[in-house]
């Protein structure tokens, strides 16, 4: 099984937001949140996601399949928490 490509969670989201957004009957969904699964082993999925949305409409199993593609396709990459002497730029 070759190695999963890594991306971090701002860029897993909006790989996923991009998908959705190209599908006009996923208009509703407002977002995903990535978040770090916690450690298990290797092969299992390091990630997982949530939706949300505006109103009360579901979310659609398509968005789900989407969504699940990546978590196959890329791993999470665990990134250090920045040290209190870094800044980051908000505008940036």
């Amino acid at each position: 099984m070759a190695p999963k490509e890594k991306k971090t969670a701002p860029k897993l989201a909006a790989l996923i937001m991009r998908e959705i957004r190209e599908l006009p009957e996923y208009d509703h969904i407002a977002r995903v949140a990535i978040t770090r699964a916690p450690p298990q082993a290797p092969d299992q999925l390091n990630w997982h996601f949530s939706w949300t949305v505006t109103g009360n409409w579901p979310v659609p199993d398509g968005a789900f399949k989407i969504a699940e593609r990546f978590q196959a396709q890329i791993d999470l990459v665990i990134e250090d928490a920045p040290t209190p002497s870094a800044s980051v730029d908000a505008d940036v």
